[in-house]
């Protein structure tokens, strides 16, 4: 079978692609053909066999679409972190539209391959802010919500087609993206008297529930589902 995981770039796509990558025929996107060939570059020296192509949230088109399992990773960068009155409308309008338009076009387009072969399985790697909130994030957290309520209603209208589609919301992980955060060891502090399990993720721990929920058999269908170490749940003696 085939699996496509968006955004090969990031450390949680890669933490994927390196595990299904020895059961299924795994593909990636980039968002340039900068980015395509680092991305080659990596998978090569760690001897990780998949194959990735471009797809630009800015202008998406999307020439394959046989894919059985899509994975989306994917998420532009939001360029200014602030309270929404204080962003710019229009670039909030178009993050936002990125980043709905460009998932909405994949799921489409996967899905008349996944209805045709009466099976598929969408997963949606979204966030722990979009049940709790995290400042500065809004148009982030927009998106988020926006392919979340998507995940759901596509659980409703395909299951009778064998497609499960769910959500699964991270919370604090080390990645590059989070390095200038939890590099300094205030912030790692402050994580592990938040964190119920005293610690950050790490990429890897996602692949459990990414080989679960992808399963033939799974039987998990439109649920959102929180990798967060037990967040939003707090202990508040730790703060004492």
């Amino acid at each position: 079978m085939k699996a496509l995981i968006t955004g090969g770039s990031s450390d949680i796509s890669r933490a994927i692609i390196k595990d299904l990558s020895k059961s299924y025929d795994c593909f990636y996107t980039a968002s340039s053909m900068t980015s395509l060939e680092k991305n080659k570059d990596f998978f090569k020296s760690e001897d990780i066999n998949t194959e990735g192509f471009i797809f630009d949230f800015s202008s998406p088109v999307l020439d394959k679409n046989d894919f059985d399992v899509l994975i989306l990773c994917a998420a532009s960068k939001q360029k200014k972190i602030n309270s929404i009155v204080d962003l710019d409308i229009n670039e909030v309008k178009s993050y936002i539209s990125e980043n709905v338009n460009s998932n909405v076009l994949l799921i489409q387009k996967c899905l008349e391959h996944m209805v045709k072969n009466e099976f598929g399985r969408i997963i949606f790697i979204s966030s722990i802010s979009t049940e709790i909130g995290t400042s500065g994030y809004a148009p982030y957290i927009i998106s988020k919500s926006a392919i979340e309520g998507l995940i759901r209603n596509i659980a409703v209208d395909f299951s009778d087609k064998n497609i499960t589609a769910n959500t699964l919301r991270l919370g604090p992980f080390k990645t590059s993206r989070t390095k200038a955060f939890w590099k300094r060891d205030f912030y790692q502090d402050h994580m592990r008297k938040l964190i119920l399990q005293n610690k950050m993720g790490e990429p890897s721990m996602v692949n459990s529930f990414i080989n679960s929920l992808i399963a033939k058999d799974s039987f998990v269908n439109g649920q959102s589902i929180n990798i967060s170490g037990g967040l939003p749940l707090i202990d508040f003696k730790r703060f004492k």
